[in-house]
């Protein structure tokens, strides 16, 4: 029997129930043009932490809709919610920069600074004395409340068992060496209460004396902005965040320690200069000046990570350039910077290393990717260079090193250790072909990749390494993405796990293209073709199985954003994913099978918001948000299969066919952002009828049938 609902009444996640009401009122309230109601209404779910509605208050500041215009607070605002994970709040902050002076951005920056260090003194505060031990009767709700206390992120105090209380325990069990179950008890309560009174002993949590978790989750979020592998935003100092910390300092040239603090904060939120300061300043250049070209080096920090990493191979690509991912004089040159902006002396580290690292390169030594870490292909050619200069062969760096070869006209033409054959090497295993290790060495494996590529391409074949191969391998690459890209959306539509679609053969998308091969009777090589995408469009091959399954892919997936462990996420229903659905189905009330299937799914999908004692990814949509969007996308004529709340294998098809035809990154991900995108696409169109086509008049159709049909679905 249907029945009218009200979506947001039944939101409980942990960044809070009211603050995601608030923001779908503030949102429907936006959509209809009542500006003053949608700017109270994001503006009180801002102040709760809710990133995306920190992104709509600073886009209103912006615009002076349902407030005066205000640049500062909008700056600040979307600072937040970059800070907080939201990457499009980062976007629209780095476009704003510019339209303010510095001292705007100077009062800006302190208006965020002052936001965090009230909501970490509000968090942290410890007004209310500290229980006695075991004065809290035990109950779940107990449990939880204690293990929040002392860092440890149980979710919501509920009283119900979820992943996130169950995960909350077990580190705690691990950090305070107890019997590892994962499981409420009376004496794991008398421990937490004991541990609160600081009674427990020595094996205890980190103490408060350590950084907060909201310190934690901001640096986390910083690091995760600029491209560092930070899996989740957890504000916990785990093994992860140290190690990307790490990393961080040593891109930056700063002390590696891993710690995280207020000082590292303000780094990575500002940007400062600090000793090495020419060597940041020409990476902040080189940032700048790629992302008002377009392409993504994320925020300009000076520190050369690997999203400006990312950026400049692009960029080096498509100008014609070495795709090294480095800093050279050919960068600067078409970036249009004084090749004089080169950082001078002998910097200290991680950047001499770098320094090393570049000068090997341009002297066609193959030294790796340039990321200041002396790995086995640095020192080797480091020892190679050194043997060919009739140095001293240690295979170190150091500062005489760098002096000689700066100063030295020697070349490496030979196939050993070579620049020129690494650059061969990672272009043929990018579009699929087999070249063994990549290490700059023209061997067997190599040339008969070499070979192969040279007979697909028309090029004369002789397995030889040199600029004209180069040359061509690079514009195979610039047009195998949107290939790669068409063959795992294709995949996907077959039902294969192929990954994110993002154009890029990684080792998913292998076994996914050898899976479908396999199946349809095909020569199994796994790689692209422009007759595989004929083959798979042509195709009536599905994969049913529960091996490199999209769907089990897709329920992984949504596992792991709610803390249920999966192993690996494959698409491969194992054990590890058996019992991972076996828990949620008991959290969820559900038959307990530990099956996959559409039903299954579409409860993964609306956990998301309403469902969970732990709640869930606020990107994630209801089965009824799903139905919105894909009648949606149907009404622009992408093919989606049936209207039917469930979000699978067609559904992520047309989404991405949608995503390509607006130039959107191609990541198939159903979520708030796209539907939100979606909604106010369709509420821009705001002239009369008899002005619209007739497209947008069934549009319009559309959106009446929605608004009186939605609230009927469940």
């Amino acid at each position: 029997m249907f029945r009218k609902t009200l979506l947001a009444g039944a939101i409980l996640t942990t960044i809070g129930g009211f603050a995601l009401a608030n923001y779908q009122q503030g949102t429907v309230a936006y959509q209809e043009g009542r500006y003053n109601t949608a700017y109270i209404e994001f503006k009180e779910s801002a102040a709760s932490g809710h990133a995306a509605a920190q992104y709509m208050l600073a886009r209103m500041y912006q615009d002076g809709r349902g407030t005066d215009r205000d640049l500062v607070q909008a700056y600040a605002w979307y600072d937040l919610s970059a800070l907080a994970g939201y990457s499009p709040a980062a976007t629209a902050r780095d476009a704003l920069a510019p339209q303010l002076t510095s001292n705007q951005l100077q009062a800006a920056t302190n208006l965020a600074s002052t936001w965090r260090h009230d909501t970490r003194t509000a968090d942290g505060g410890s007004s209310a004395p500290a229980p006695a031990a075991y004065a809290a009767p035990y109950t779940l709700r107990n449990v939880q409340s204690a293990l929040n206390q002392l860092g440890y992120a149980a979710g919501a105090v509920d009283g119900l068992i979820g992943a996130k209380t169950r995960g909350a325990i077990r580190a705690y069990q691990i950090d305070a060496g107890l019997p590892v179950s994962g499981e409420p008890s009376v004496a794991l309560h008398q421990h937490l209460q004991a541990a609160l009174s600081g009674q427990a002993g020595p094996a205890q949590p980190a103490t408060p004396a350590g950084p907060s978790p909201v310190l934690i989750s901001e640096v986390q979020g910083e690091l995760r902005l600029r491209g560092y592998d930070i899996p989740a935003i957890n504000g916990r100092l785990d093994a992860v965040t140290v190690t990307a910390i790490k990393r961080y300092q040593a891109d930056a040239s700063l002390a590696v320690d891993g710690k995280v603090s207020d000082t590292l904060l303000t780094q990575l939120r500002s940007g400062r200069t600090d000793a090495a300061v020419d060597y940041r300043a020409q990476v902040k250049s080189v940032q700048l000046a790629l992302n008002a070209r377009g392409y993504d080096a994320g925020p300009a920090d000076g520190a050369l990570g690997p999203r400006t990493r990312g950026a400049i191979r692009s960029y080096q690509v498509a100008s014609g350039l070495t795709a090294s991912g480095a800093i050279d004089a050919n960068l600067l040159q078409s970036l249009g910077m004084a090749a004089n902006a080169t950082p001078t002396g002998v910097p200290a580290g991680s950047t001499l290393i770098a320094a090393i690292e570049d000068a090997l390169m341009q002297r066609g030594y193959a030294a790796g990717a340039m990321d200041g870490v002396l790995d086995k292909q640095a020192r080797n050619a480091i020892a190679q260079y050194q043997k060919d200069a009739g140095l001293t062969v240690t295979g170190q760096a150091s500062g005489t090193l760098l002096d000689s070869l700066r100063a030295s006209s020697l070349r490496n033409d030979s196939d050993t250790l070579s620049q020129q054959v690494w650059q061969v090497e990672t272009l043929l295993d990018q579009n699929g072909y087999r070249v063994g290790p990549i290490d700059g060495t023209l061997d067997t494996v190599t040339r008969e990749g070499i070979e192969d590529f040279q007979k697909d391409a028309g090029l004369k074949v002789n397995g030889k390494a040199s600029d004209k191969l180069l040359s061509n391998l690079q514009a195979a690459s610039n047009t195998s993405g949107g290939l790669n890209a068409s063959i795992e959306g294709e995949l996907v539509e077959h039902g294969y796990a192929a990954g994110v679609v993002d154009g890029v053969l990684d080792a998913q998308a292998r076994d996914a293209i050898m899976r479908f091969q396999d199946d349809a009777g095909l020569s199994v090589t796994g790689q692209t073709s422009q007759a595989l995408l004929t083959t798979l469009r042509a195709s009536s091959v599905m994969n049913d199985s529960d091996t490199l399954s999209q769907l089990v892919w897709q329920v992984e997936s949504l596992l792991d954003d709610k803390g249920y462990r999966v192993g690996k996420l494959d698409g491969t229903l194992d054990a590890e994913t058996r019992e991972g659905i076996e828990d949620f189905q008991k959290d969820a009330g559900l038959k307990v099978n530990g099956k996959v299937s559409n039903k299954l799914l579409a409860s993964l999908q609306d956990a998301g918001v309403s469902g969970g004692s732990d709640g869930g990814s606020i990107n994630q949509l209801t089965a009824r948000q799903v139905w919105e969007l894909e009648v949606r996308l149907d009404a622009r004529g992408y093919d989606v299969g049936a209207v039917d709340q469930v979000a699978d294998s067609k559904t992520h098809a047309g989404v991405l066919n949608y995503q390509r035809d607006e130039g959107l990154p191609l990541t198939g991900r159903i979520d708030q952002a796209l539907l939100l995108r979606l909604q106010q696409a369709d509420a821009s169109q705001q002239r009369s009828w008899n002005d619209l086509s007739g497209e947008e008049k069934g549009l319009v159709i559309m959106e009446s049938l929605i608004k009186s049909v939605a609230p009927q679905i469940q």
